[in-house]
């Protein structure tokens, strides 16, 4: 018997001050370094990409004039594959929110790494980004339960950009 909720999970998109509380306490309680982790989560929840996505996100794919980002790669298991998950290259709009976030990643890694959203750590530029799920996923869980927020996956980042720019659309309508 087929089953749709076994091959699909479910869409869990947190509210829009649920999103804001997450990003402003990881702001507040990281430093140095370890604040790329709050413009990570910000830059996810304000473009919709898939986590994979912006983990592969490098300084030469993005537009700042034009707000766009060229999404042509995703990390999958710590390794940088030069395909998207539909195969297939797309241009992201970026948002206030979304370039905030670049704002304050580019102090953080534009002069030590080709990736937007790389971690503390040496070696060759083009090798420092973040390698597995283990960073965020601490500050990201950590968050969540300080917050008294219900726990989702760090996916629901996406889905959440989706339901609130539907709700725009229907709001328009």
């Amino acid at each position: 018997l087929f089953h749709y909720t076994t091959l699909f999970r479910s869409v869990d998109p947190f509210t829009k001050e649920e999103a804001d509380l997450i990003i402003a306490h990881l702001y507040k309680t990281t430093s140095g370094l370890t604040a790329i982790y709050a413009a990570y989560f910000e830059f996810c929840f304000y473009t919709g990409m898939r986590p994979g996505e912006v983990m592969a996100l490098r300084w030469s794919e993005l537009d700042t004039r034009k707000k766009t980002a060229h999404v042509c790669r995703i990390q999958i298991r710590g390794i940088i594959e030069d395909r998207t998950k539909t195969k297939r290259p797309r241009t992201v709009l970026l948002n206030d929110r979304a370039l905030h976030a670049l704002e304050k990643a580019r102090p953080l890694t534009a002069a030590r790494s080709d990736y937007v959203f790389a971690p503390s750590g040496i070696g060759e530029k083009s090798e420092l980004y973040i390698r597995s799920e283990t960073g965020q996923k601490r500050y990201w869980l950590t968050a969540l339960r300080k917050l008294g927020i219900r726990r989702r996956r760090m996916y629901d980042t996406r889905h959440t950009y989706a339901t609130r720019s539907e709700e725009r659309r229907v709001g328009k309508e």
